[in-house]
């Protein structure tokens, strides 16, 4: 409300993208998508490329816990049509979203490919992402061959 009374677009946008994550870990989605939507509409109004993919990012991941993945895919599409010059984190996240849709898709391979992508970029960052992304790599299901030798 402080940042709305004071009209201060960039606070306002961040701080309703912040609340669509509560929600949706709370996962109330439908609150979660009206804030996120909000923020969008607001975020691409000012022009913020960073703010832009932050809240495609979480768009992805509410539609993933909607079990909604081509609308995922289609987030983290846009999370990297978005990325700003530099913003090897944006991508790293958005390969993470990707490999997770994959994994829906049955598609081991590529999934497999792009969270390693993904891991290798947030630890040489230093994000705490990373962890995340390995923890998630490493609950993936082994690949076989048709012998059922690894």
């Amino acid at each position: 409300d402080l940042a709305r009374r004071i009209e201060h677009r960039e606070w306002t946008s961040f701080l309703l993208h912040n609340l669509g994550i509560t929600a949706r870990k709370q996962r109330n989605y439908s609150l979660s998508e009206q804030y996120s939507q909000e923020s969008l509409v607001l975020a691409q109004k000012i022009g913020i490329p960073p703010i832009i993919c932050y809240i495609l990012n979480e768009y992805g991941n509410l539609h993933l816990d909607q079990d909604l993945p081509d609308l995922a895919e289609r987030d983290f599409n846009e999370v990297l049509a978005n990325a700003p010059e530099g913003g090897q984190d944006f991508v790293a996240f958005a390969q993470y979203g990707l490999a997770r849709v994959a994994v829906i898709n049955r598609r081991l391979d590529e999934a497999r490919q792009l969270g390693e992508q993904s891991v290798a970029t947030l630890e040489s960052m230093g994000r705490r992402e990373a962890r995340e992304v390995k923890n998630w790599l490493n609950s993936l299901p082994v690949n076989t061959n048709k012998d059922g030798e690894e």
